[in-house]
C-alpha cells in the first residue's frame, strides 16, 4: 500500500466543473497512478469552493488525502505533499508538475490555509461532530 500523502491540484476556476468536481481527481489517478482508481474508502477529497473575491487568474484547489487510514492527526511541517497545475490543452486538460523552488513556495503559501481548513481525511464538519 502507498504512503499517506496529500496531493494538491490547482485548477483554473474557469475550467472547474462543479457538477463533476472529481473529474480532475480521476485525471490525476489516470495519469499519475495508472491501474489505480479513485476509491473514496481509501482516499478523501476536499474541494475548495469558488472565490467570491474577484481575482485575475483565480485557482481552485482540490486536495486529495491519499491513504487516509494510514495517518491521523494534524499535518506536520514535513508531511509529504505533491502539487500539480491543471491546464486546458485544446479540447482536454493535462497535469503539470512544478520546479522544486516553485513547488516549495506554493506549498508554503497554500499550507498556511489548507492545513487548518482541511483536516486530514475528513471535513471540518466531521471533525467537529456536525451533522
Amino acid at each position: 500500500m502507498s504512503q499517506a500523502r496529500r496531493v494538491i491540484l490547482r485548477v483554473p476556476e474557469e475550467i472547474m466543473d462543479y457538477q463533476d468536481p472529481d473529474q480532475f481527481v480521476r485525471l490525476y489517478f489516470e495519469k499519475l497512478r495508472p491501474g489505480e482508481e479513485l476509491d473514496h474508502n481509501r482516499h478523501y477529497i476536499h474541494h475548495q469552493p469558488p472565490s467570491i473575491i474577484p481575482l485575475s487568474n483565480p485557482k481552485v484547489h482540490i486536495l486529495i488525502d491519499l491513504e487516509k487510514h494510514e495517518f491521523s492527526g494534524p499535518l506536520g511541517k514535513n508531511f509529504p505533499h505533491d502539487i500539480y497545475s491543471v491546464r486546458q490543452e485544446g479540447s482536454g486538460v493535462a497535469l503539470y508538475g512544478y520546479s522544486e523552488p516553485v513547488k516549495q513556495n506554493l506549498l508554503q503559501k497554500i499550507r498556511e490555509f489548507s492545513d487548518s481548513h482541511y483536516p486530514w481525511g475528513e471535513s471540518i464538519a466531521d471533525q467537529r461532530g456536525y451533522i
